[in-house]
């Protein structure tokens, strides 16, 4: 056992020691005089001076960084981390930006590495597969997949990140039927902490491959991945409706959400109601829309008499309402209104 007089001697050691690690921001300000010469002023944003940028949460928000880069390619993505580690400057990487946590996709003093520039999705030649950029938003993946007569697993919130809506797991309309979208993914392009690139797949690092289906972004950026995609993109029934000048405060009395998963079927069977309202300090009035994912002709199967009162209580507000048709997965997301 260490006398009191040794333990004091070992603490005074491990806090004079502490004291010659530098912070983790202090050199965050010569790597962003690096990053903006790696990459340009069009795509290099310093501190309070970023007018243009937009996140999702509050806490996050308020956070400051040192500067925000834009990298358009992989190269670049390796360069930015070279910079970073050589100057010892703490980051955070930005896809959707859509994470509760402080920190997350907006970095608090250091610098925020924005992966909107890779926004591609690229169908392989076989169209079993499809390479999803790492800065796509779920609509802009929705979109340029459709185009091609192609669908994939995605979630139901347009502005949310591909890459940390699949790499957190990724809950799906489709998931009843093929699983959820980090089942779904084949590869991943990924820029290890040491700055070199490299594709995982099951094969080639079956432990690292199996980190990556949900631990998000611990093992290294992810600029790329390979995903699975289905043909035919109306593969969802649904209807929404659109409710106008209606009080913040009633809406939470009248609304309802239900869902009821079949494991035969590709789409979930129920009801499915989203609420976004935008209110203004003038009027109180607020905009909504509310989207009703069905899968016909089962639209009763599984619903309960408490359930059924819910919706006729919510189809009896005023309302514009569209037919019940089969829909795009693209049609069947969350605006969310600003």
């Amino acid at each position: 056992m260490l006398s009191k007089m040794a333990f004091l001697s070992l603490v005074q050691a491990i806090g004079s020691h502490a004291n010659t690690i530098p912070s983790v921001t202090s050199g965050c300000s010569d790597a962003c005089a690096e990053l903006e010469h790696l990459v340009g002023s069009q795509r290099f944003h310093p501190a309070g001076n970023d007018p243009q940028f937009q996140i999702w949460d509050g806490k996050q928000a308020e956070v400051v960084s040192a500067c925000r880069v834009e990298p358009q390619d992989t190269s670049e993505v390796v360069k930015t981390l070279e910079i970073l580690t050589k100057h010892w400057c703490t980051f955070a990487i930005k896809g959707g930006c859509h994470s509760r946590a402080l920190d997350a996709s907006k970095s608090s003093g250091g610098v925020t590495i924005d992966m909107n520039r890779f926004n591609q999705a690229v169908p392989e030649p076989d169209r079993q597969s499809a390479w999803l950029g790492s800065g796509l938003t779920l609509f802009k993946a929705f979109g340029q997949l459709e185009a091609f007569g192609l669908t994939f697993i995605g979630g139901r919130v347009d502005t949310v990140g591909v890459a940390g809506f699949t790499m957190g797991g990724g809950f799906s309309n489709l998931t009843p039927k093929h699983g959820l979208a980090a089942d779904n993914v084949f590869e991943y392009e990924l820029v290890l902490p040491n700055a070199t690139v490299f594709n995982v797949t099951h094969d080639s690092n079956p432990d690292l491959y199996y980190a990556l289906r949900g631990g998000a972004n611990n093992f290294g950026i992810i600029t790329r991945f390979r995903a699975r995609v289905f043909n035919g993109t109306n593969n969802c029934w649904g209807s929404s409706l659109l409710i106008q000048s209606i009080l913040p405060m009633f809406l939470p009395k009248r609304i309802g959400s239900l869902s009821i998963s079949h494991p035969t079927r590709t789409c979930r069977i129920g009801l499915a109601f989203y609420i976004i309202g935008s209110a203004t300090p003038l009027n109180r009035q607020s905009t909504c829309r509310i989207s009703s994912l069905k899968k016909s002709p089962l639209f009763s199967m599984g619903l309960t008499k408490f359930h059924k009162s819910k919706a006729n209580s919510l189809l009896t507000i005023p309302a514009f309402k569209s037919p019940l048709q089969r829909k795009r997965s693209s049609d069947n997301v969350i605006y969310l209104l600003r």
